[in-house]
């Protein structure tokens, strides 16, 4: 943070599973939490006691909230079916709007959004980038433009969690998230879209095509009967990145499954090959590659590195500085947002074609 940068007086729209992570956050990066709206006040009161100040005030509503002319900015992290409207209503306020992923369920929403904040002149930026910047994944961007993988063919990218069903194994409360209609999809939508970001940073958001998917929902649950369960728990997408179409990307996802916790990105080139290991705490980077002058001989270098995998500090930081100094966005932005959801929606419509 720039120390002699105005400290932000943020507004917090939902105060759920996701808000504590946030708020430990926003303060050293510049950020006073100045207001909090919730669906319900006790769950906002709560909040404000535990990562407020004296100065904190929780609204009734939404309304209420964006009315206030002391905020700098709003932190939207509501169901993603609020996302949408709540960021319209938020940039309409002249409120700049960081907000949860995924950023909004359709393309046409991201549409709306851009168009109001290009009325406005607010920015939006939102939290699908936690992967895609930092860490390991920078290191694997030089190799990249370095030249050092040569002629790229191959991304793999595997998350497996065996129980980790949200809405049904863990944060049983949120029911929202086993409705798609409030969702907007599965595992491919919740977890997909941070590993896709990373992927296309990785290749500057490359061009895309022939997306193919396949999804099972089918496991066991305890839900009730009037409960809605519509959403994917796994999921098998491939498509073919770049001009050319020359990189064979395929992502490999479950929210449940028989297989061991896997969190693993490979990419293989015609001059090495690397990978980013994150399973089971391992957080590794190795890559492969032939000696030089032995032909067949193969070498693997590790790294003793291990950088955090999640990246959301440097959100805050840089959403911040590119408003204030004009620094560069630090991603996610409506354009790439709107290209995450495109994805998952060709995907979604290649899964419903193989069933129908």
């Amino acid at each position: 943070m720039n120390t002699s940068d105005p400290i932000w007086n943020l507004g917090l729209i939902g105060c759920g599973d996701i808000a504590p992570t946030h708020c430990k956050a926003l303060p050293q990066h510049g950020y006073h939490l100045r207001a909090a709206t919730s669906r319900t006040r006790a769950r906002a009161e709560s909040l404000v006691q535990e990562y407020g100040s004296e100065e904190t005030v929780v609204c009734d509503s939404l309304e209420t909230l964006l009315a206030r002319d002391d905020l700098d900015c709003v932190l939207i992290a509501t169901p993603p079916y609020l996302h949408t409207q709540q960021t319209i209503a938020a940039l309409r306020a002249g409120k700049h709007v960081l907000c949860e992923k995924p950023f909004a369920l359709t393309t046409e929403d991201c549409d709306a959004i851009q168009c109001v904040s290009e009325e406005t002149g607010r920015k939006v930026i939102s939290f699908s980038a936690r992967l895609a910047h930092g860490g390991f994944t920078d290191v694997v961007h030089h190799q990249i433009t370095s030249g050092a993988l040569g002629e790229i063919y191959r991304v793999e990218v595997v998350f497996h969690r065996p129980h980790h069903r949200p809405g049904i194994d863990w944060v049983k409360h949120a029911h929202w998230f086993s409705d798609r209609r409030y969702a907007g999809g599965g595992v491919l939508t919740d977890m997909g879209q941070y590993l896709t970001e990373q992927v296309f940073t990785l290749f500057d958001w490359p061009v895309y095509r022939d997306v193919q998917a396949q999804i099972f929902r089918g496991f066991p649950h305890d839900l009730p009967s009037d409960r809605v369960h519509d959403v994917e728990e796994h999921a098998n997408v491939f498509a073919r990145l770049g001009d050319k179409g020359g990189i064979a990307y395929s992502l490999d996802l479950a929210a449940r499954s028989h297989y061991p916790p896997t969190h693993r990105i490979t990419i293989l080139g015609s001059k090495a090959g690397l990978v980013i290991d994150h399973s089971d705490e391992t957080n590794q980077f190795s890559m492969m590659f032939e000696a030089d002058n032995v032909p067949g001989q193969r070498m693997e270098q590790f790294s003793r590195w291990k950088p955090a995998r999640w990246q959301g500090d440097r959100i805050y930081r840089g959403f911040k500085a590119h408003i204030l100094h004009g620094a560069p966005h630090p991603g996610t932005t409506i354009e790439q947002a709107r290209t995450l959801i495109d994805f998952c929606h060709q995907a979604y419509i290649s899964a419903a074609q193989l069933t129908s």
